[in-house]
């Protein structure tokens, strides 16, 4: 709200509950600017002919005017109460808003009482302190509420459930497998660390260590227990849900049952809306039976309708999305990539460089084309200076040759023209192998003429392919699925698809015949 000039900023406050834009009307507002043209004069320029906008722009109007006048506790007092923003986020949030509003409104005022003047200062310190508002979860509300033992712990409810999820707090995937041994050095004791990820690699003197954890677990485990069931102030309801591994310890559904069930307190009752059996412990004159409730129960109720007693289908789990720009385009290569050590630096595993220095290229590629032509060069030079500054200066003066080559190439004219864009992120369903697949990607360069659509995806292979018969067929799959995803966003275009080697550099445009037989090969392997 306080940099209305950067487009991000604004776009996302028009977003906001504050001035309830729709995506839509933002769409409408910002696309189709002509480069330099803020967002915020695209705002006024609209504002001429839309009422709703014209009170926007003179509300940013005046918050601009007052930036630099108003103290920072009475100008977001001002925005808040006269302009009217509090009653639109508590009444787009909730009431809880109120506690986080009037808390900020605190800050700043205790900003202002300690000597801390201007907004900007005040917005610099608020970003550097961050501070936590912790609210407390009173009980007195009108709302059901869904919360761990951990955090319900202090609060009090007329009604607790407490759902027993049935895991066993000692398994193995609960412990640290690195952990903490007594070893002697000398006539002292000191800490060792033993690094054990199975439990077949314990041995006798680890597992004691291993005992001690897991017994630890399962008291802190008994401990929730206590907790959760001391939040009910009248009833406490104690149920469980069933996995498809029985856990091997008594969980808090089995202790509470064999605690209470043979106490005098305790009656079987059959539950009045499932049907099924369930434990009943009363104390005092307050009794919570069937036939007492069911008098209360409105006459829809005293039945559940049949389709709540289907059981749910198994919910499909999402399989791992695949990068292609990545290592192949299988699991199984993917996660072999996803083994390299990333404590490596990137000399180890890259000794030549390379990536390094295809990472600077790219990046050149991407902002250049949005430059003045004239101050491109200057601008690649410093910026190669400054990000391989430990390259040799004919491999950075060979590399801003490269970049200037292909910017200034009349081949390319189309893909860095104006509505062109690069580092284009692109997601979406392909069936890969029988099998719906999540793909995402992102495409070096896009350009979307009247007719067509090219992506384009630099690499920086050394020895460049020469023609399209030595390009790698991973470089061919990976467009090609580009290629699928775009083709449905864009059914009146030809969907075209090239290569750009930086090294020459070459240009190499991938006809249909070979994207077609990549993307088959894909789907029916």
């Amino acid at each position: 709200t306080l940099q209305p000039d950067d487009d991000l900023s604004l776009a996302a406050l028009l977003r906001s509950p504050v001035f309830g834009l729709r995506d839509y009307e933002l769409t409408k507002l910002a696309a189709g600017r002509e480069n330099k043209i803020s967002l915020l004069n695209c705002l006024a320029e609209a504002a001429k002919t839309d009422e709703r906008l014209a009170l926007i722009a003179a509300s940013l109007k005046r918050w601009r005017s007052e930036a630099d006048l108003v103290p920072v506790y009475e100008f977001f007092a001002k925005i808040l109460g006269r302009d009217g923003v509090r009653a639109k986020l508590v009444g787009r949030l909730g009431e809880e808003a109120s506690d986080i509003i009037d808390e900020f409104l605190s800050y700043a005022l205790a900003s202002e009482q300690s000597g801390i003047h201007g907004l900007q200062s005040f917005i610099e310190i608020l970003s550097d302190a961050a501070p936590e508002i912790k609210r407390e979860a009173s009980a007195g509300r009108d709302e059901v509420r869904i919360m761990t033992v951990h955090g319900a712990k202090g609060l009090e409810a007329p009604y607790v459930f407490l759902v027993d999820p049935g895991s066993n707090p000692g398994a193995r995937h609960h412990s640290a497998p690195l952990i903490t041994v007594k070893l002697k050095q000398g006539n002292r004791e000191v800490d060792g660390f033993v690094w054990v990820p199975k439990a077949e690699f314990s041995n006798s003197a680890i597992q004691p260590v291993r005992d001690a954890m897991t017994a630890q677990q399962l008291a802190e485990y008994k401990r929730l227990l206590y907790v959760g069931m001391t939040r009910a102030e009248d009833v406490l309801i104690v149920c469980g849900f069933g996995g498809k591994q029985v856990s091997k310890i008594d969980t808090w559904l089995d202790m509470v049952k064999s605690g209470l069930e043979s106490a005098p307190e305790t009656t079987s009752v059959i539950h009045e809306i499932t049907g099924r059996p369930a434990l009943r412990f009363s104390l005092g004159t307050t009794q919570f039976g069937p036939q007492e409730r069911q008098d209360k129960l409105p006459a829809a109720q005293e039945k559940l309708p049949d389709y709540l007693r289907v059981p749910l289908k198994p919910l499909k789990l999402l399989s791992r999305p695949l990068t292609p720009s990545g290592d192949g385009l299988s699991i199984e290569a993917q996660a072999e990539s996803a083994k390299r050590s990333p404590v490596l630096s990137l000399e180890e595993n890259d000794p030549s460089g390379a990536l390094k220095r295809g990472a600077a290229v790219h990046r050149l590629l991407e902002v250049l084309p949005n430059m003045k032509a004239e101050s491109r060069e200057v601008l690649a030079k410093r910026y190669l200076n400054r990000a391989l500054a430990d390259v040799d200066d004919a491999v950075r003066a060979r590399l801003c040759a490269s970049v200037m080559t292909i910017l200034n190439d009349p081949r390319f004219a189309g893909l860095f023209a104006e509505g062109s864009r690069g580092e284009v992120s692109i997601g979406g369903t392909i069936a890969l192998s029988g099998l719906p697949r999540s793909i995402s990607g992102k495409i070096d360069r896009l350009a979307v003429s009247e007719t067509e659509v090219l992506i384009m995806d630099y690499k920086t292979n050394r020895p460049p392919p020469k023609g399209l018969t030595e390009v790698p067929q991973s470089h061919i799959a990976q467009l090609a699925l580009y290629r699928a995803l775009l083709t449905p966003l864009y059914p009146k275009h030809a969907v075209k698809a090239a290569l750009l080697y930086t090294e020459g550099p070459h240009f190499i445009a991938l006809d249909e015949a070979s994207l077609d037989a990549a993307l088959e090969a894909l789907t029916a392997s």
